[in-house]
C-alpha cells in the first residue's frame, strides 16, 4: 500500500513483512517504522531485512527498523506499544 499510494499515506508501520523491490525509489522517501523478529517461522525475517537494506542503499534515511531476536511471528502487540510508536505515527503529515 505504501509503495502504490505514497501520496495518500504520510507514514507506514509494516510488521513482519517485506515489499516490492521494484518500488525502492518510492519507498526511500516514505517514513517507515518496521518491525520483525529474527525467529519468525511464518514470514521470513530476510524479507524485511532485505527491504530495509535496499531502501538505505538507495539513499533512504526515513526508515527505522526494530529487530527482535526471539519474539516469533505474533509481535503486533509489542510493536504497537513500542517506545512512542503510536505518537510517532499519528504526528506524521503529508506535505
Amino acid at each position: 500500500m505504501l509503495a502504490r499510494h505514497s501520496d495518500i499515506f504520510a507514514a507506514g508501520v509494516p510488521v513482519c513483512g517485506g515489499g516490492p523491490d521494484d518500488k525502492i525509489d518510492v519507498l526511500k522517501n516514505v517514513l517507515i517504522y518496521t518491525f520483525h523478529s529474527e525467529n519468525d517461522t511464518s514470514v521470513p525475517y530476510s524479507g524485511t531485512k532485505a527491504m530495509v537494506d535496499a531502501i538505505k542503499a538507495a539513499g533512504g534515511e526515513k526508515i527505522k527498523f526494530v529487530s527482535f531476536a526471539d519474539k516469533g511471528h505474533v509481535i503486533w502487540d509489542i510493536a504497537i506499544t513500542y517506545l512512542g510508536l503510536e505518537q510517532w505515527l499519528f504526528t506524521q503529515k503529508n506535505n
